[in-house]
């Protein structure tokens, strides 16, 4: 069911420079960006990427929502089926894995 006050889901290459509604010359002002398993499973030119479009896109006082597994500092992630999960996603691309919410 569509809401009044949520837009659909749109295409998003977060690691560019300009986001789509950017390069149509909108000027959006968001109230919030939800970003749902992307970081751990991408390189981190589009974790970058997300958190610059983002400041770009949101208003003031706007939220960036992410969700996903992250490490925290130093040290292995927790628990440990997330080291497990870190480590097989680098076995995959060494540009994938948990962020450190430190960086």
């Amino acid at each position: 069911e569509e809401l009044p006050n949520v837009l659909p889901a749109i295409y998003l290459d977060a690691a560019s420079d300009k986001w789509a509604s950017e390069e149509r010359g909108q000027h959006p002002n968001f109230t919030a960006v939800i970003c749902i398993n992307l970081c751990h499973i991408s390189p981190y030119v589009v974790t970058e990427g997300l958190f610059a479009g983002s400041a770009r896109t949101l208003r003031a006082g706007g939220y960036l929502l992410l969700y996903g597994p992250f490490k925290f500092g130093e040290g292995p992630a927790v628990p440990e089926s997330n080291e497990e999960f870190d480590k097989k996603l680098k076995s995959i691309d060494a540009a994938f894995g948990l962020r450190n919410v430190d960086d």
